[in-house]
């Protein structure tokens, strides 16, 4: 009994050190100064009093900064302010760093959002630190990575920072157009989202059921599509004096169009660039699509996009969540050959149907068939590709192309 008990005290006195050690992590050596502070900042910063917020919020930074998510939501527009007000170069700087340190705290205490806090971290380094181009567009890439969803300002400012790498000769002309249409993509695809939550906004607003907050969140997507339409002109005056068709030539070529004639997402780039229209030498508007591959492209797109075409459909009426594709092979054997190969190439599929009888639940309820005659066998030779929630269309081209790379190259004789 008393080996139990003192088991137990050990088991509680441990207890209560880790509470103790959590809560000062949390809240530092002085939980009821960083309390003080933080409800002091936060008042103000709410306000928009970020001048007079700066020296609570310090406190609170340096001594406990995991104790709320608020200490980095408000962190960069407090310090931006003292950037301002600042009398010295050597403040801005000591500034701008301290700018950079929220930004990567923030991920240490609250690992979430990242691609948005990359999104910050890199325009900001570029507005404070305009000399740092490799290092903003690697943090820039970083966001690109995690999401397409970014604001308007960050796509600009992504471009820009590889225009200035080309004009360093650290890009090549050919990185130049992948990141151009990196950014259109992007663009169309915020740009795309925004519009149709603006239809929403503005049917409730004719139906008299939007809110004060629904009105402001469809004034801010207003300004937000304002502000793609202006970066998009913005790249194609910096792609301009660039983009000629003799560069061009370079990228879209035989070459190029054969080692990508099935890749939909490069075809459909590679239309774009050539049909953009862009100032000619006679001061006229052209375009490339006499380059002799423009032909070529347009007519493998146009194969690939009527098989798409030709794809399942449903009526307009009916919103449906997904479509299962499936392939059927001769065996089993090839089927799993198929399966191996594919996950080589980090493609996961699936066998796509159990029969009842052969399920979990099936041998355990020891359901049986009287006739067997197809169902396992046809079952056996069945194999379904990826779906998930996640799915775009940049992984539909990879299985596409994959898949076919392995059919092509798979001896299945």
């Amino acid at each position: 009994m008393k080996k139990a008990l003192f088991l137990i005290a050990i088991f509680l006195g441990s207890f209560g050190l880790i509470q103790a050690q959590e809560l000062k992590k949390k809240w530092g050596e002085d939980s009821v100064k960083c309390t003080e502070n933080l409800y002091i900042y936060y008042e103000l910063a709410k306000a928009k009093n970020y001048a007079e917020a700066y020296n609570a919020w310090l406190y609170v930074f340096n001594h406990c900064p995991g104790c709320s998510k608020n200490n980095f939501i408000f962190g960069p527009s407090i310090v931006e302010t003292q950037i301002k007000i600042a009398e010295s170069q050597e403040k801005k700087d000591e500034l701008v760093k301290l700018l950079m340190d929220v930004y990567d705290t923030r991920l240490l205490y609250f690992p979430e959002k990242y691609a948005y806090v990359y999104e910050r971290k890199a325009l900001d380094m570029q507005q404070h630190w305009p000399d740092s181009i490799q290092q903003y567009y690697d943090i820039f890439e970083k966001a690109l990575e995690l999401d397409k969803v970014h604001s308007a300002a960050f796509y600009n400012g992504y471009f820009i920072a590889v225009a200035k790498l080309f004009n360093k000769d650290v890009f090549e002309i050919g990185q130049v157009f992948g990141a151009y249409n990196v950014v259109i993509e992007g663009i169309e695809y915020n740009t795309d989202e925004l519009n149709r939550q603006l239809r929403e906004y503005q049917l409730k607003d004719s139906t008299g059921t939007l809110d004060d907050k629904g009105r402001s969140k469809m004034a801010q997507a207003e300004r937000e599509l304002g502000r793609y339409d202006d970066v998009s002109s913005n790249i194609n005056k910096i792609l301009g004096p660039i983009a000629t068709c003799d560069k061009l030539e370079l990228i879209y070529n035989e070459a190029s169009f054969e080692a990508n004639k099935t890749d939909a997402t490069w075809l459909r780039r590679a239309a774009k660039m050539l049909e953009k229209e862009r100032m000619g030498d006679d001061g006229e508007e052209t375009d490339c699509t006499d380059n002799p591959i423009f032909a070529k492209v347009a007519e493998a797109l146009y194969e690939i996009e009527q098989l798409r075409n030709s794809l399942p459909s449903h009526m307009k009426e009916i919103e449906h969540n997904g479509h299962i594709f499936y392939l059927k092979f001769e065996t089993k054997e090839n089927r799993d050959h198929i399966m191996k190969e594919l996950l080589l190439e980090e493609i996961s599929c699936s066998i796509h149907y159990t029969p009842l009888h052969s399920s979990i639940k099936g041998r355990k309820e020891k359901y049986k068939m009287l006739v067997d005659r197809y169902t396992t066998s046809e079952s056996d030779k069945l194999l379904r590709l990826p779906m998930f929630n996640a799915l775009n269309q940049a992984h539909i081209d990879k299985i596409a192309q994959t898949l076919k790379n392995v059919l092509t190259n798979v001896d299945l004789n």
